[in-house]
C-alpha cells in the first residue's frame, strides 16, 4: 500500500473557536524526525473556527481545511475526518484537546514501528476540568494496562482510551463498519475495531490533555442519546464481532436503568413510562 505521507493528524472541528488555536499549537510544537500533514474538517461552524483555521493554513503548508458543505453531525464528521487520511499512521486530536510533550507524535510512531501486531496505541493523559482548573492522570501505578494486550484484557477491565491520545493504522480503515455513525459511541467501536486487527498498545508516558467542559459531547447535555444509543448498541453489536465476545454483551439493563433515572430525574415522566416501561 502507497501513502503520501507517514502520519496524519486528524482535528473534526466544529464551534471550538475558544480552543482550536490551542490544539493546533500544540501540533507544531512537534519535534519529530518525519513530515506529517494536518486535516481539519470543518463541520459547518457558526463561530468563527473556519476563519481561525484558514490563517493557520496561511502560516503552515501543511495543514488541509475540508469546510463540509452540510452539517454532518460529530460521529460522521469524525469518521469523515479519519477516512479521509492517506498516510501510514493516523493521530486523531479532538478540536478542544492537546498535546502536551513535544516529541507525542515522535513516541507513538516510534511505538508502532517497534510493534508490529499493534494496530493502535494509546499514552497516558491528562483530564483538565476547565471549571475548577484541576488536572487528573488517568492511569496510575495501580491502573495501567500492559504494553499492549487483546480485545478480551480490553472489555474485561474496561480500558479507558481518550481518542486524542491514540494513533493507529491507516490499512485497516477501509474495514470500519458504516454502521459506528449511527451510534453516539463511534469512539468505543472504533477501539474494538483497533482491537479485532491487532493488538492494542499502551505507550507509558502522559502525552495529551483531554479537556472537561460544559461543551463537551459526553456533557449530560447528551445525556438521552448516550442511553437511547446503548440500549440500541447492546442488541446489533453481536452482528459486527465475532462470536467468542458475545459474551460481554448481555441485556441492557444498566443502560436502562440510567435512561430511566435520566427521565425521572428531569420530570420527563411520560418518556419514563413509554420508553421503558413498554421496552
Amino acid at each position: 500500500m502507497t501513502y503520501s505521507n507517514l502520519l496524519e493528524v486528524v482535528i473534526p472541528a466544529y464551534n471550538c473557536e475558544i480552543h482550536i488555536k490551542e490544539t493546533i499549537d500544540s501540533i507544531f510544537k512537534q519535534k519529530t524526525n518525519f513530515d506529517f500533514t494536518v486535516h481539519i474538517s470543518d463541520d459547518c461552524s457558526t463561530d468563527t473556527t473556519f476563519e481561525i483555521c484558514s490563517l493557520y493554513q496561511r502560516i503552515y503548508k501543511n495543514i488541509r481545511i475540508t469546510k463540509q458543505t452540510k452539517n454532518l453531525g460529530m460521529t460522521k464528521n469524525q469518521h469523515f475526518v479519519i477516512t479521509s487520511a492517506n498516510s501510514k499512521y493516523i493521530a486523531y486530536l479532538d478540536s478542544d484537546d492537546i498535546f502536551i510533550t513535544d516529541n507525542y507524535l515522535q513516541n507513538q510512531v516510534d511505538f508502532l514501528e517497534n510493534n508490529q501486531s499493534v494496530s493502535c496505541v494509546f499514552s497516558n493523559f491528562e483530564e483538565y476540568y476547565q471549571k475548577d482548573n484541576e488536572v487528573n492522570i488517568m492511569f496510575k501505578e495501580k491502573n495501567k494496562p500492559p504494553v499492549t494486550f487483546n480485545l478480551h484484557y480490553y472489555f474485561q477491565n474496561s480500558i479507558p482510551i481518550c481518542n486524542s491520545s491514540m494513533i493507529f493504522r491507516k490499512k485497516f480503515n477501509s474495514e470500519i463498519s458504516p454502521i459506528f455513525v449511527d451510534y453516539f459511541q463511534y469512539d468505543w467501536l472504533l477501539h474494538i475495531h483497533h482491537a479485532l486487527n491487532g493488538n492494542l498498545g499502551f505507550n507509558d508516558f502522559i502525552g495529551t490533555r483531554y479537556r472537561i467542559h460544559d461543551n463537551n459531547a459526553t456533557n449530560i447535555k447528551y445525556a438521552e442519546k448516550k442511553f437511547k444509543d446503548a440500549i440500541k448498541l447492546i442488541y446489533s453489536i453481536k452482528t459486527i464481532i465475532p462470536v467468542e465476545y458475545h459474551n460481554y454483551f448481555k441485556h441492557p439493563r444498566h443502560e436502562m436503568n440510567s435512561l430511566a433515572f435520566y427521565y425521572l430525574w428531569n420530570r420527563k415522566f411520560l418518556n419514563f413510562y413509554i420508553g421503558i416501561l413498554s421496552g
